[in-house]
C-alpha cells in the first residue's frame, strides 16, 4: 500500500483529474458535439503533457521517501479533511451560512434543468453563466440519482479536494510535523480579531462605529471588520469552496515547482484552466505565474520551451471560457444593463474626510491582515534563497495593490484574487514558526498565530453550536426557487449569474435554445409596468360561478406614475360580461420599489344570465386622471401591440347540458369534438345557438392559425341554408396561449331562414385551411369518416 501511495503517477493523475473533470462535463453539456469532441481531445493531449511534468516534479522532490505519503499520514489527512468539510455546510452537512443560498440554488438548477441551464428573462433567452466547475461533478451525479445524491457527491468531491490541498501544502512546506502544519494551513487567518476590536467594539477610538455599518454580526464574521476582506482559510472553505479548493491546488503546485528550483514549462496550462474554477483565481495567480516564468528565462531559447502543446491548450481554454463569461456583456434587459461596480476604490468615496478615514483604515488593514506576519517572516531571515525572497515580495506587493481597485457588488476581486498570495504567506509562516531560532521572535510568531486563529476557531465553534441546536449533522438543502427567481429583485446580483444566449459563445458554439421557454413574452405597459405572468384558477365555469386571476407585476423604473389596472371579460363581439378596475396589487404604483414584484389577485364573477361560449380576458392600464390608456408592447423587443391585450379565455357552459360526443370525433389529428349543445330558437325568434366543445390535440402554434371551423345548417335534402365560419376564439387570443389539451367552447349563433324555423334540419361541422379551402379529414376511433361531421338538429 505504501508503495502505491508513493507512486508519483497516481498523485499527478489525481491532481490533474480533479482540475479537468468539470471541463469534460461542461464541454459535452454546453457545446455542440463537434466542438465538444475537438476541445476534449485537445484537453486530454494538453493534460497528458502536463501530467508528465508534474510526475517528474514529484519524483525530483523525493515522494518515494517522503513521510507525507505514508498510510498513517494520509489517513490523518483524510480524517481531518472529512471533519472540516462535515462542519462547513457543503451539501447540507454541518451549518450553512449566508453564502449557501447561492451555492444550493446553482447546484439545484444544474441538477434539475437540462444543460446548458437556460431561463427566460423579460422574454429574452438567458443562460447560467458563472464559474460552475466546482458544482458540475456533483450535478452530474444528481442528474443520475437525484437531489440528495448530488449533495452527498458534493461533500465527497470537497473532501477529496481538501485532502489534495493539505497534501500539497505539507509537501511544499518540507516540514515533518504533521499536526502543526495542518493547523497552520487550515486555521491560517489575518489578525481579524484585532481589527474587529479596533473598529466594532468599545475599544474603537479612531472613528465612530456608524462609519462601518453592521451589515452582519462582526462577532460571527470577523473577516468583514474592514471595508476590505482577506478571508481566513476556514472562512473560504465554509463560504466559497468553489474557489478556495481549486485556488489552493493550483498555487500549491506552482509554488512546489518554484521552491524545487525547477522550471515549470506547462504552467500556462494550469493557469489557463483556473478560469473555469474562478476568474478571480486567474487574476490572483497572474503575478506569481509571471514571476515563475520570468525567473527561468536566462536566455532566449528558454522562452521557446514554454511554446508547447500543453500551454497552448491552456491559453485556448482560457480564451474559450472568457468568451463564455463575455456573454454577460451582451444586452439582456434594462434592469441588468447597469454593469458591474468597478473602479479605483477611493474615487468612489465622496468627501475628503471620508477618504482620509478610509486611508487610515487601509493602513490598519494592511498591518492587521498580513503586514505583521510579513515583518515576522522577513525578520526571521529564513528566506535564504533568492526565489523564496522574490516569491514573498511578489505576494506582498499583490496584497498591497489589490485593495486599491474594486470590482463586484461585494468586491469579490479583493476577497478571492488574494487566495494564492495568502497561501504563500501561510506557507512561509509555517516554515518560520517551525524553524525560527530567536526565542523572542518565536514567541511573537506563536502569539500572533494563536490570536489570528481565534477567528477561524470561532467560526468552527459557531458551526458546531448551530449543528447542536439543529440536532442533526445533515439537513439536505430544500429545493426551492430557481436562481433567476432568487435574485430577480436584485439585478446587481443577478448579473453575476446570467448571460445572454444571443452572445457569440452560444450562437457559435453552444447547444440550441429550448424554444418552449420563450413562448410567453412579458408585457410592458407604458414605460414602467411589466406583467410577467398570469394564472387563472379555472378556465371552465358555469353561469353564476367564480374564478380567480393572479397577475405577477413589476416596476422596472426608479419612479412610476399613478396607474390603474382594468381587467374584463368580453365576447368576440366586444360585449363586456364582467369588469374590475383599481390599483394594481391593491396599492398606489407611486409606492412601488424598482424591480420588486407585486401580486395582484382579482375575483371574476360570472353572471347567472351568461350565455354559453368562450370569453376573452382583456387587460389594460390607464391614467386615472385623464383616463388615457397606456400603450402595450412585448418584451424584449418592445414591439407595440395596441392599448390592451387579450391574456386568456374562460369557457362558460354547463356540462350537464352538453351532449357528449361518444366516441370523440377527430379533425385532422388537430381538433377533437368532445360535445355539443343546440338551442333551437324560441317562438318568434330565428336564431339557433350551436355550442361545440373542442379539445386541441396539438399546440395551436404548431397547428397554425389559418384553420377555421364552419357550422352549416342543412335541410333534409342536404341543401345549405345558413352557416357561420370562424377561427378558434375569433382569432383574438395569441396562438401561443392554446396548448395541447386545451379545451375551448365555441358558440355559433346562426339566423335561420323563415322556412326552416319550424322544420327539422341537420348540422354539419368541419374544419378547413383558410389559405387553400381544403378541409381537414375526419376520423372516428381512428377510422376515416370523410371531411365533415353531420348530426341532427333539435326538433
Amino acid at each position: 500500500m505504501n508503495r502505491f501511495l508513493r507512486n508519483p503517477y497516481f498523485w499527478s493523475a489525481c491532481l490533474i483529474g480533479y482540475l479537468i473533470t468539470p471541463y469534460i462535463l461542461f464541454l459535452f453539456g454546453w457545446l455542440q458535439i463537434v466542438w465538444a469532441l475537438c476541445l476534449t481531445a485537445l484537453l486530454f493531449m494538453g493534460a497528458g503533457w502536463a501530467l508528465r511534468e508534474v510526475k517528474s516534479l514529484l519524483i525530483a522532490t523525493d515522494i518515494a521517501h517522503s513521510p507525507n505519503f505514508s498510510v498513517r499520514t494520509l489517513s490523518i489527512i483524510g480524517i481531518v479533511a472529512t471533519g472540516i468539510v462535515l462542519l462547513s455546510g457543503i451539501g447540507g452537512v454541518g451549518f450553512q451560512n449566508y453564502d449557501w443560498d447561492k451555492h444550493n440554488t446553482v447546484l439545484q438548477d444544474l441538477v434539475e434543468k437540462p444543460w446548458p441551464v437556460q431561463y427566460a428573462y423579460y422574454g429574452r433567452p438567458v443562460a447560467l453563466v458563472y464559474y460552475i466547475a466546482y458544482y458540475l461533478p456533483a450535478a452530474f451525479v444528481g442528474k443520475l440519482l437525484g437531489w440528495e445524491a448530488a449533495n452527498i457527491a458534493l461533500v465527497a468531491w470537497s473532501i477529496l479536494g481538501v485532502m489534495l490541498a493539505c497534501i500539497l501544502f505539507l509537501h511544499a512546506s518540507s516540514l515533518r510535523r504533521l499536526w502543526f502544519t495542518l493547523f497552520i494551513f487550515l486555521f491560517f487567518s489575518g489578525l481579524d480579531i484585532v481589527g474587529s476590536l479596533l473598529t466594532h467594539s468599545p475599544l474603537n477610538f479612531l472613528w465612530p462605529e456608524k462609519a462601518f455599518p453592521d451589515q452582519w454580526s462582526y462577532w460571527i464574521n470577523h473577516d468583514a471588520w474592514s471595508a476590505w476582506q482577506y478571508s481566513s482559510h476556514i472562512k473560504l472553505l465554509f463560504t466559497v469552496p468553489n474557489q478556495a479548493i481549486a485556488g489552493w491546488l493550483l498555487i500549491g503546485l506552482i509554488v512546489l515547482f518554484l521552491l524545487s528550483q525547477r522550471p515549470f514549462y506547462t504552467i500556462l496550462f494550469f493557469w489557463g484552466i483556473s478560469i473555469f474554477w474562478s476568474p478571480f483565481l486567474t487574476i490572483g495567480l497572474l503575478p506569481i505565474v509571471s514571476f515563475a516564468i520570468l525567473s527561468t528565462l536566462t536566455q532566449r531559447s528558454d522562452l521557446r520551451k514554454y511554446l508547447n502543446w500543453s500551454n497552448g491548450t491552456g491559453i485556448l481554454l482560457l480564451s474559450f471560457i472568457a468568451l463564455f463569461y463575455a456573454s454577460k456583456l451582451a444586452p439582456i434587459a434594462p434592469p441588468v444593463e447597469s454593469g458591474f461596480r468597478t473602479g479605483f476604490y477611493f474615487a468612489q468615496i465622496e468627501g475628503w474626510s471620508h477618504r482620509f478615514s478610509h486611508v487610515l483604515l487601509l493602513i490598519i488593514f494592511y498591518g492587521v491582515e498580513f503586514g505583521l506576519f510579513g515583518w515576522l517572516i522577513w525578520r526571521s531571515n529564513l528566506l535564504r534563497h533568492k526565489t523564496e525572497r522574490r516569491l514573498f515580495l511578489v505576494a506582498t506587493v499583490w496584497l498591497l495593490v489589490l485593495p486599491l481597485w474594486i470590482f463586484g457588488e461585494v468586491n469579490d476581486l479583493v476577497m478571492r484574487a488574494s487566495i494564492p498570495a495568502l497561501w504563500v504567506y501561510a506557507l512561509f509562516l509555517a516554515r518560520t514558526a517551525h524553524t525560527v531560532q530567536s526565542p523572542w521572535l518565536q514567541k511573537c510568531v506563536w502569539i500572533c498565530i494563536f490570536i489570528a486563529a481565534l477567528n477561524p476557531v470561532q467560526d468552527v465553534g459557531y458551526h458546531l453550536q448551530q449543528i447542536v441546536q439543529r440536532g442533526s449533522i445533515w439537513s439536505p438543502p430544500p429545493q426551492e426557487e430557481t436562481l433567476l427567481m432568487r435574485f430577480y429583485d436584485s439585478p446587481s446580483r443577478l448579473i453575476q449569474y446570467i448571460g445572454s444566449e444571443e452572445a457569440l459563445f452560444f450562437k457559435m458554439f453552444g447547444k440550441s435554445s429550448k424554444a418552449e421557454l420563450f413562448k410567453e413574452s412579458p408585457l410592458l405597459f407604458g414605460d414602467s409596468l411589466v406583467l410577467h405572468e398570469h394564472r387563472l384558477s379555472a378556465h371552465h365555469l358555469t353561469p353564476g360561478a367564480r374564478s380567480r386571476i393572479t397577475l405577477r407585476l413589476e416596476n422596472w423604473r426608479s419612479t412610476v406614475t399613478e396607474l390603474s389596472l382594468a381587467t374584463r371579460l368580453i365576447d368576440r363581439d366586444g360585449h363586456v360580461l364582467w369588469e374590475a378596475q383599481g390599483w394594481p396589487a391593491g396599492r398606489s404604483t407611486r409606492t412601488w420599489q424598482p424591480y420588486a414584484q407585486y401580486i395582484d389577485e382579482r375575483v371574476i364573477e360570472i353572471p347567472e344570465h351568461a350565455r354559453y361560449g368562450s370569453y376573452m380576458l382583456e387587460l389594460y392600464t390607464f391614467d386615472p386622471a385623464t383616463l388615457g390608456k397606456l400603450p402595450v408592447s412585448t418584451l424584449p423587443d418592445q414591439r407595440p401591440i395596441g392599448e390592451s391585450v387579450i391574456l386568456d379565455y374562460i369557457n362558460i357552459y354547463d356540462d350537464s347540458t352538453l351532449l357528449k360526443t361518444d366516441p370523440p370525433i377527430d379533425f385532422g389529428n388537430r381538433f377533437r369534438l368532445m360535445g355539443s349543445a343546440v338551442q333551437r330558437p324560441s317562438q318568434g325568434e330565428g336564431q339557433v345557438e350551436i355550442s361545440l366543445l373542442w379539445k386541441l390535440l396539438r399546440d395551436l402554434e404548431d397547428v397554425g392559425a389559418s384553420y377555421v371551423w364552419t357550422v352549416q345548417i342543412l335541410d333534409q335534402k342536404g341543401t345549405l341554408q345558413a352557416q357561420q365560419d370562424s377561427p378558434l376564439l375569433g382569432g383574438l387570443l395569441p396562438v401561443t396561449s392554446l396548448r395541447t389539451g386545451s379545451e375551448v367552447i365555441e358558440t355559433a349563433r346562426i339566423m335561420l331562414p323563415e322556412r326552416m324555423k319550424e322544420n327539422p334540419f341537420r348540422i354539419l361541422v368541419a374544419w378547413y385551411d383558410l389559405r387553400t379551402g381544403e378541409r381537414l379529414p375526419v376520423a372516428v376511433n381512428g377510422v376515416p369518416a370523410g371531411d365533415s361531421y353531420l348530426f341532427a338538429g333539435p326538433r
